[in-house]
């Protein structure tokens, strides 16, 4: 985390690669939940622009739909795990479909075009994550899921789940409430609507 606020270009770049080669590893699934942990640490230097590093956001809607897989019932911490870092860096970005802006700007630099083109994922990772959760609550409510059989451990494990699910639902429906009021104080409420349904 230090080392990425000094150097991000040496840190924040490997390590996503590192996640990336990680998903495509079967024989060892303890380093996808090590990178996305080391990465939960970095997300502030992974949203960041600055005039040293900006190129970390390219990696910020891959990395989104990378982590999915990771909502995994049969491993509750690797769920935490990947709950962690979507709730750590859905707090630090807003959930907008940007790709019109480079049509729009002739001032964007690669990097930012880049960035812009890459925030059309929002929707489907939006739609895959909550299919991810929805399928995993009602695993977790049928009577095939024994409440009676799980552990204190787990249970400590899906109470912090519990609190992570909300946080990243707050985070994605506050969002989509305050865009929702922002157009309803327009004068021309009709012409707005309609793009705002694409980011819900």
């Amino acid at each position: 985390q230090y080392l990425s606020m000094l150097r991000p270009e040496l840190i924040v770049s490997p390590m996503a690669e590192t996640l990336f080669s990680s998903i495509e590893n079967i024989t060892e699934p303890h380093r996808f939940t090590t990178s996305v942990v080391c990465l939960t640490h970095l997300a502030r230097q992974l949203v960041r622009q600055t005039s040293s590093y900006s190129a970390g956001q390219v990696y910020v809607l891959p990395l989104l739909m990378s982590v999915l897989p990771g909502i995994d019932l049969n491993d509750p911490k690797k769920i935490s795990t990947t709950l962690k870092f979507l709730n750590t860096v859905l707090s630090l970005i807003t959930c907008v479909d940007c790709s019109s802006a480079v049509h729009i700007r002739n001032d964007l630099t690669e990097i930012e075009k880049q960035v812009c083109l890459s925030t059309k994922l929002f929707e489907n990772f939006i739609s895959t994550f909550l299919d991810r959760v929805f399928q995993m609550i009602e695993h977790l409510s049928s009577d095939m899921f024994d409440a009676t059989m799980i552990t204190d451990e787990v249970n400590i494990d899906y109470r912090d789940i519990e609190l992570l699910l909300e946080s990243i639902l707050r985070n994605i429906t506050g969002q989509c409430s305050s865009t929702i009021y922002r157009v309803c104080i327009c004068n021309n409420i009709e012409h707005h609507l309609q793009p705002i349904y694409k980011y819900m």
